[in-house]
């Protein structure tokens, strides 16, 4: 679940995130590198490449079975709020 342009996860992803655990789905919340709680610099600019590889990293670690691969590759959605939502195409 991805954020739109300057916003970060804890400005409104956990209700999202928590209505579709409640259905049974699994829910990544994240930030870009460099923004909110992530690190990185720099902070708060974007880079639409880096953001995407962002996304995309996000999804193989969900998928990864080191990681547990607790996420079912032919279930996978992804999901974003207004610039996140454009990730997702």
């Amino acid at each position: 679940m991805a954020h739109g342009i300057g916003a970060i996860k804890a400005a409104g992803l956990s209700p999202f995130a928590s209505e579709f655990t409640s259905e049974g789905y699994a829910a990544v919340t994240f930030d870009y590198v460099g923004f909110g709680e992530s690190e990185g610099t720099p902070r708060n600019v974007l880079d639409v490449r880096r953001q995407l590889q962002d996304f995309r990293d996000v999804v193989r670690w969900a998928r990864e079975p080191e990681q547990g691969g607790w996420v079912d590759a032919a279930r996978l959605v992804a999901w974003g709020s207004s610039f996140g939502g454009r990730h997702t195409t």
